[in-house]
């Protein structure tokens, strides 16, 4: 603040020139100070992919606005203002309160907070797309495709990075098979729910034919997690398959055939169905990898017809030798029954 007596009368104030000098000049280095700030504040942008990273841009953004606009309330500034206004107007509008307003009111219409509506797990994925709506229909800010748009993005960038952290393909097949199914599973109604429910709000939008239209692209909201849902179903394929081969190739079958080392073979060749999940040398959830992941879906599926060759080949082997076992027992009978009658 300038080194003025603010207790004297405006209207005798703005007749000192001195005092009036002064102020002027107080009021430029705040054109100055606000101008570099909201620059610097409209520069930012949020840190990271996910919505958290939203809500902590607006929250820090409202935190900052409202500090500035504070400032401008105190009596001391609304004085030099006053003042300003009588001797020099062109100043005080230059300085342009209404643009700093209208950040501030535009921020604190977005200071969103962490509630269930930015949770991304499979039960809140509907409030939360409802309540998406909500703010589509009161932010003065997301109303638009342009921004509302972004702010769906990163919810589906959280719900990807999700499934990403749960499902470790390199151990997935290691764990145990009911829980890694059931993850899988989860993981894969996740991603599918995030796109029907968006689907479905956007039906009762369109049947009540009183809001604004909700179509967005589809592209950037839902092609990364419609990828990764079909690589969890490829998952959930691959661990159902394992489960099989284990089910039929068990102590039952080695009972049964009388072959047990064979047996062990055929399960060492399914053992290593998995290996190549387990040593890929790319990002199986990257959509820039899709090519390399159908490869390897190829090579397990042409690997399991293998070993379903191996399970036919062993039990028609198993068959000829009891048959040929059968044979030889009956041999020794057929021999001597023309020596019994000759008896």
């Amino acid at each position: 603040m300038p080194d003025v007596n603010l207790d004297v009368e405006t209207n005798a104030m703005a007749a000192d020139k001195t005092a009036v000098e002064k102020l002027e000049q107080c009021v430029m280095n705040w054109q100055t100070q606000m101008s570099a700030a909201l620059a610097e504040l409209l520069q930012k942008q949020p840190q990271g992919k996910g919505p958290l990273a939203e809500i902590d841009f607006w929250r820090e953004r409202n935190a900052t606005l409202s500090a500035l606009s504070e400032q401008m309330k105190l009596p001391t500034v609304k004085k030099v203002l006053d003042v300003c206004s009588i001797v020099n107007p062109g100043l005080v509008q230059n300085l342009d309160l209404a643009e700093l307003m209208k950040y501030h009111v535009e921020a604190a219409d977005n200071n969103l907070t962490h509630g269930t509506g930015f949770n991304v797990v499979l039960e809140t994925i509907p409030p939360m797309m409802k309540a998406l709506r909500m703010v589509w229909i009161i932010s003065r800010h997301y109303n638009k495709d342009e921004r509302m748009v972004p702010l769906m993005e990163r919810i589906a960038w959280e719900i990807a990075e999700r499934v990403c952290r749960v499902l470790n393909i390199r151990t997935l097949f290691r764990e145990n098979k009911e829980v890694a199914k059931e993850k899988t599973l989860e993981a894969k109604r996740t991603l599918e729910l995030w796109k029907s429910c968006y689907l479905e709000v956007r039906a009762k939008i369109e049947a009540s034919g009183r809001d604004q239209r909700w179509e967005f692209d589809r592209k950037r909201l839902f092609e990364k997690t419609d990828y990764l849902a079909s690589i969890c179903q490829d998952l959930f394929k691959i661990m159902q398959v394992l489960e099989e081969f284990y089910n039929i190739f068990g102590a039952e079958l080695k009972a049964v055939t009388g072959d047990p080392k064979r047996i062990d073979d055929v399960l060492n060749r399914v053992d290593g169905l998995i290996k190549p999940m387990e040593n890929l040398t790319f990002d199986p959830f990257s959509i820039t990898h899709s090519h390399q992941w159908k490869l390897v879906m190829d090579d397990f599926k042409n690997e399991v017809q293998v070993c379903d060759f191996s399970f036919v080949e062993n039990i028609i082997s198993w068959i000829k030798i009891r048959l040929h076992e059968n044979t030889a027992l009956s041999r020794p009978d057929a021999d001597m029954s023309p020596l019994c009658t000759g008896y």
